[in-house]
């Protein structure tokens, strides 16, 4: 058996494609609250750099990434105007979790600024993906095969990232980080540094970022976004995430083992 089939036999027992337009060139500086090893997209020089705290396992990270992000993205990030990270934290399922974003990082390793793609690619394919792990999970491996061909790597490179100690070095220690700062939940957003609690819909977004550029807050009546949280699918992908069948004492690498 190789690494991505002993979680899915065991599972079965006990039961970002590339992002639209791309992604504006700004350089590879790091901005003021950025960490050496983060993924970071956007100016480096922005007023304001935003930082999520995500899993691709977490159904409301889900929920945002494919609502919220697109013209958040759109609104500040392709315009110069905020630096945005995306650091990995441990949401869901845990084998998931570390399957999802360890393919990412080896995609980018590769082949740089593929992270954010493949991370776009896993929150579009996220509900097909928990439910093979809730009602098929023998096929998981044929879903993280194709994400990571995906973001340019081999079926082997794919084997070979997940058994990479180092790999899972990177992932833990930007989780660290928000231990130690005390993230209660995913997603959460930090506003140069500044951690903002419940910060989900696109006018919160506005606000915040105003008030880190030391502008006026805008108006209800300026800012209207309809309140994504209200939206059914968060919730239920919350619940299937929660009723994921993986044995919890299962090495996330042998969800790809054969």
């Amino acid at each position: 058996m190789t690494i991505l089939t002993k979680v899915i036999l065991s599972a079965a027992a006990f039961s970002l494609a590339a992002c639209g337009g791309g992604d504006a060139d700004f350089g590879d500086g790091r901005g003021e609250y950025e960490l050496p090893n983060d993924f970071a997209i956007g100016n480096p020089d922005a007023a304001v750099t935003v930082v999520e705290y995500a899993s691709v396992s977490c159904g409301a990270c889900g929920n945002w990434a494919n609502t919220v992000y697109p013209e958040f993205k759109e609104k500040y990030i392709d315009t110069g105007e905020v630096r945005y990270v995306f650091r990995p934290f441990p949401a869901g399922s845990p084998q998931l979790y570390l399957v999802g974003t360890s393919i990412a990082v080896c995609a980018d390793e590769k082949t740089p600024g593929n992270f954010f793609p493949n991370i776009k690619l896993q929150f579009e394919k996220q509900n097909e993906i928990l439910r093979y792990a809730q009602l098929a999970p023998e096929q998981l491996r044929d879903q993280y095969t194709y994400i990571a061909e995906q973001g340019g790597l081999t079926e082997a490179e794919m084997e070979a990232c997940l058994a990479n100690d180092d790999v899972r070095t990177r992932i833990d220690e930007l989780a660290q980080v928000g231990m130690d700062e005390g993230i209660p939940v995913t997603p959460s957003f930090t506003f140069n540094g500044k951690f903002v609690p419940k910060t989900f819909e696109l006018a919160q977004f506005d606000e915040q970022i105003a008030l880190a550029k030391g502008e006026d807050v805008p108006t209800q009546e300026e800012v209207k976004t309809p309140l994504v949280t209200d939206d059914p699918e968060m919730e239920a992908d919350d619940t299937m995430m929660s009723d994921t069948d993986l044995d919890p004492e299962m090495d996330p690498a042998e969800i790809t083992d054969e």
